[in-house]
């Protein structure tokens, strides 16, 4: 009976994710002690062991399994995140040594020239034929390309047909087992600290095979190191402002735009103002703008966004949007022409009204965009799920699959996110290519997550909201395990916190020692509600009917987009609002009016969570 009581007892303990040393509350059961009082929610202990017990008492082993829930003793002191020192391990593992001619040779090799693209291409085609042997055949000669292939697969997995797709999934774990998209940066990372010669060439004819945003960046990145010098641009760079390849073309006109030579900027400005291609003349303006703050440029500017799609177009809302502030007009580009007419007369009269007074400099103050919409979605029984990124044009750069309930996610520095899955009760840093699990910490049913400037995490949880350092110590707790009605939470700028109560239908204001500083009214809120911090002192959250906007400061509401069951809101720079409908199973873009200008479906999965980088 007393190794019976022992075990219940121990079993309370964890539930109630009671941080005291458990070992001890095994004992203390065995003796049929009462168990040490619970410390006050947010405040620390300060007793000191008598001076006898700290001379006698034994170190003691931790127990396996028993830091459950985040309590226990702190962590070791985690090493800051290094990518050079990632990106070297991640080529040791395919053994290419960190010097400049390894890192060329290794993309050389993973290059396909045109014959052999030509040929692999033709091969996934036959993956679909009507022959089972044809099909087998395709694959057994496609494997034997090895991760060179690896590219083109990936092109065809996400728009072919289904056996196509089925195939190219399963080629993929064969020959792909150190991610290719994760190699190839890496090298290029590196390139860019080596600066070594025939750079430009080698990377120029990898662009073709980008197979991501991501990738595609980071060869961009490496170009612009290298791009010049003084200001004499590189011939093989010069060169490409007239490749046939409109990505390599846009690439590198972009670079020269962002030189510190006014001289390069604007002979880029003169190639791209004669540019057919009018993307290709609006990325080459806002990148003129942004490095030279030529306000010269701004009307042509807010001319090609209008005329541009809105996958293309938001670079320059974006950068109006920041220049602007609480200031900017209430427009915002849509997917029809009408709409993207109406955003660009309105913002042409704003500027000729203000852009006498606008300071460009003010470019460099305020963070850029970069169009990613991330999502935390389930699948139609709701036990599974994924975290997906979409880029502008709505299509996938990236996602974690099975995943055990997942009900947020934040993107972390290094290509990192965090992930919190409620069935699981754990929250876990991940690699975004690869999904491979770099750190996991236990708690009750987490439900969201923040990460402050200084690097710390909050996590909030149904039960507690707990602040993490960058070593993952848990140096603040505040408890809710009688209520269990967290449905958000996050730290404000004033070092108190707030978080939505499901159970009491309100925001709760908390200072660090878990005293409440003001309660303010939101009336029902979904189980799975959001709360979104707005630079003006303001939140944002969801309700049941729609999506509000409260003023901390006065406690009342100041603006409400009707919406039906929105689980989840993200205001963006340009005044519009993302929304997760996870009932309708898509992500929408609302105006100011609760008026859909874009939206993308889930293809079968519920959204919970939504945001943008």
């Amino acid at each position: 009976m007393r190794k019976m009581a022992a075990l219940i007892f121990l079993i309370f303990s964890i539930a109630l994710n009671q941080s005291g040393d458990l070992l001890n509350a095994r004992q203390a059961a065995d003796k049929k002690e009462e168990p040490k009082k619970k410390e006050e929610p947010g405040k620390e202990a300060k007793k000191e062991a008598p001076k006898e017990a700290q001379k006698t008492a034994p170190t003691r082993p931790i127990l396996p399994g028993l830091g459950l829930f985040g309590g226990g003793n702190k962590a070791p002191a985690v090493e800051p995140f290094n990518q050079e020192k990632a990106d070297i391990e991640l080529l040791k593992s395919v053994q290419v040594e960190n010097n400049g001619p390894a890192l060329l040779d290794l993309i050389r090799k993973r290059t396909l020239d045109v014959d052999s693209r030509n040929r692999l291409q033709n091969l996934i085609v036959n993956l679909g034929d009507e022959s089972f042997e044809v099909r087998e055949q395709a694959s057994d000669d496609i494997e034997k390309f090895g991760p060179i292939a690896v590219p083109v697969i990936k092109q065809k997995e996400r728009t072919g047909e289904p056996e196509v797709v089925r195939r190219c999934m399963r080629l993929l774990e064969k020959i792909d087992k150190v991610p290719t998209t994760g190699v190839i940066a890496a090298a290029c990372r590196l390139l860019a600290k080596h600066k070594t010669e025939g750079i430009p060439a080698v990377l120029l004819a990898y662009v073709p095979l980008s197979d991501e945003d991501s990738l595609t960046t980071e060869i961009q990145n490496t170009l612009q190191s290298v791009h010049a010098k003084g200001d004499q641009p590189d011939p093989v760079l010069w060169q490409a402002t007239s490749s046939k390849d409109p990505v390599i073309r846009g690439m590198v006109l972009e670079i020269f735009a962002r030189s510190p030579s006014a001289q390069l900027r604007s002979k880029a400005q003169e190639i791209a103002s004669k540019d057919t291609d009018l993307d290709i003349q609006l990325r080459t303006y806002v990148a003129l703008i942004q490095t030279g703050k030529d306000k010269a440029l701004v009307p042509a500017m807010i001319r090609l966004m209008g005329e541009v799609p809105m996958d293309k177009g938001w670079r320059a809302e974006e950068m109006l949007c920041r220049l602007a502030g609480d200031k900017a007009p209430a427009v915002a580009l849509g997917t029809d022409e009408a709409s993207r007419k109406k955003a660009r007369d309105a913002w042409d009269a704003w500027w000729k009204q203000n852009g006498k007074d606008v300071n460009l400099a003010i470019l460099d103050q305020v963070e850029r965009l970069l169009g990613y919409t991330l999502s935390v979605q389930l699948d139609q029984n709701q036990f599974m799920g994924r975290v997906i990124e979409y880029g502008p044009d709505g299509k996938e750069r990236w996602s974690i699959k099975n995943l055990n309930y997942p009900t947020d996610a934040i993107i972390m520095p290094g290509e990192k996110v965090l992930i919190a899955e409620q069935n699981t009760a754990s929250v876990s840093l991940r690699d975004i290519k690869t999904g491979k699990v770099e750190w996991t910490k236990s708690y009750y049913s987490p439900i969201s997550l923040q990460r402050l400037n200084n690097g710390h995490i909050v996590i909030g949880c149904r039960n507690q909201i707990v602040e993490l350092d960058n070593n993952r110590n848990q140096i603040f707790t505040f408890d809710r395990s009688n209520f269990h009605d967290v449905a958000a939470a996050a730290k404000l700028p004033n070092g108190n916190y707030v978080y939505l109560s499901t159970q009491m239908g309100n925001l709760q204001i908390i200072d660090k020692n878990g005293k409440g500083v003001k309660t303010i009214q939101t009336g029902p809120v979904n189980y799975s509600a959001s709360l979104q911090l707005l630079p003006n002192n303001h939140i944002l959250i969801t309700q049941r009917a729609g999506i509000v906007e409260f003023d901390l400061e006065s406690g009342k509401s100041v603006k409400t987009i009707p919406a039906s069951n929105p689980f989840s809101a993200f205001r963006l720079p340009s005044g519009n609002t993302l929304v997760a409908f996870s009932n309708n199973q898509k992500i929408s873009e609302l105006d100011r009016e609760g008026k859909e200008t874009w939206k993308v479906s889930t293809d079968n999965f519920r959204p919970l969570r939504v945001s943008k980088r």
